[in-house]
């Protein structure tokens, strides 16, 4: 329906023509709007404003405010109340009303956060407040309704909410930490050359089910695994570890491995202890061991005197710690190995010693 004008036409017995008309305004329900409702706290005042065409007069259902020909007006009720606001236009009587809740107390909820180690949780919170101060124990910790917060470990918080002259409210929210991944590498740097091998050591939790990544992948012998080895490499390289939890946290390592492009010592394992005769079986033999056994081509040892008591060319054959048929004395002895670097086709000498036991 609308507003509209109505005509009337109206023929007399003599056979005049008469014509009038009325107008008809329509006036909508929506011409008439108290306000939302709204809440407050006891003692404060509250301003009401409503929308209306006509005279407009406000009442409640506590009597509070009666006959009230305004539009606006102010109210401070002590106790929860309903506002009615009507208004009359010509024959059109319109009504609407809103609910003022009085409260005495402010109301605050929170939502805490798990978050990985060195993460930032984000926690929140809401109610009938204006205000929010987090704390941790006595320590303001931030404001707001959100808090953006890095704990070392697990953590109870206690955020504060206050409005006006209500009373305040409190709320307790947890920021759980996962566990630490535990992992770390023990040496972060190494020398590689041509003819050796770094064997990566870390401390770890070897029961705990971690996903490892290493990257780059040149030169490992695992890119999966805790604890690689690295060869034949072609320049220094910086290595970084990966590690997932079970619960998607995330820590980082890293090794650094520089190269050197010439062969060296470093390519050989040498004992610099045994016991030709312990009897035993154990620890018995001197044995040179090789990345690449080829690189070997000859050992000789002497005794403090110089003189000349074991020399091979194999690296396979061991040396007992006998000369001319006889068990040479606890001691200090000299070794001279001469290997050849493939990849250069360079010879070269290094010196060690060796030490027999009895």
């Amino acid at each position: 329906m609308i507003s509209q004008t109505y005509y009337v036409n109206v023929t007399s017995a003599i056979g005049c023509h008469y014509l009038d008309s009325i107008f008809v305004d329509l006036i909508p329900i929506s011409s008439i709007e108290a306000g939302n409702d709204i809440t407050i706290c006891k003692g404060e005042t509250v301003l009401l404003k409503g929308r209306a065409l006509g005279a407009a007069t406000w009442t409640s259902n506590t009597n509070e405010i009666t006959n009230q020909n305004s539009l606006s007006i102010t109210a401070q009720p002590d106790q929860s109340s309903t506002y009615f606001l009507q208004s009359i236009s010509d024959e059109c009587v319109l009504n609407d009303s809103i609910v003022v809740k009085v409260i005495t107390k402010t109301e605050v909820s929170a939502i805490g956060d798990t978050i990985c180690p060195t993460s930032i949780a984000q926690v929140s919170a809401f109610g009938f407040s204006e205000s929010y101060v987090w704390y941790q124990g006595a320590q303001i910790v931030g404001t707001g309704d959100t808090l953006r917060y890095t704990p070392a470990e697990t953590t109870s918080l206690v955020v504060i909410g206050s409005k006006g002259l209500c009373q305040t409210d409190t709320a307790d929210v947890n920021i759980f930490v996962f566990p630490s991944i535990n992992y770390t590498i023990i040496e972060k740097e190494f020398d590689l050359f041509l003819n050796s091998k770094v064997n990566i050591k870390a401390q770890y939790d070897k029961d705990a089910d971690y996903l490892f990544t290493w990257t780059p992948k040149l030169g490992l012998s695992c890119d999966d695994c805790p604890e690689p080895s690295i060869k034949n490499i072609e320049n220094s390289t910086n290595y970084t570890v990966e590690i997932v939890d079970e619960f998607g946290c995330l820590k980082e390592d890293q090794v650094f491995v520089r190269f050197t492009n010439e062969c060296s010592r470093k390519g050989f394992y040498i004992p610099n202890i045994f016991n030709p005769n312990s009897g035993d079986g154990t620890n018995e033999l001197f044995k040179v061991f090789a990345e690449n056994e080829n690189e070997f081509l000859a050992i000789s040892i002497f005794d403090r005197w110089g003189n000349l008591v074991f020399t091979a060319d194999d690296i396979d054959k061991p040396w007992n710690g006998m000369y001319r048929g006889r068990a040479l004395g606890q001691g200090v002895y000299t070794y001279i190995i001469t290997a050849k670097c493939p990849k250069s086709n360079e010879t070269y000498n290094f010196v060690g010693d060796i030490t027999i036991i009895n």
